[in-house]
């Protein structure tokens, strides 16, 4: 076990005197809520996290890629289940074989 001797608290003290100083003198930087590296913002805008997918066009082997924000396919995915459940509830009330006059 080693002592410490009053000389290398004081050395130590010293550093770390020395150490919240130099923190203290650094210029506060500007807020300006702008990341770094980024342009700044204008009222009303935001920083939108765009996502690309490759879809496969219907009936074809072609793909197409397409790019929209989180918040879009999030929306497209909503109106998809959206138009599904409609035309299910639609066939459910109008059964092919009766619109056609025939009994199923």
């Amino acid at each position: 076990m080693t002592a410490v001797t009053r000389g290398s608290s004081n050395m130590f003290l010293a550093i770390a005197l020395a150490a919240l100083l130099a923190a203290a003198e650094t210029p506060p930087t500007p807020a300006t809520g702008a990341a770094p590296g980024q342009p700044e913002l204008k009222p009303g805008e935001r920083v939108v996290k765009m996502v690309c997918r490759n879809e496969q066009m219907g009936g074809s082997r072609m793909v197409k890629r397409r790019c929209m924000s989180v918040e879009d396919w999030k929306q497209q995915e909503k109106d998809g289940q959206q138009a599904l459940k409609d035309m299910q509830d639609r066939r459910e009330m109008n059964p092919p074989c009766q619109s056609s006059g025939r009994t199923c």
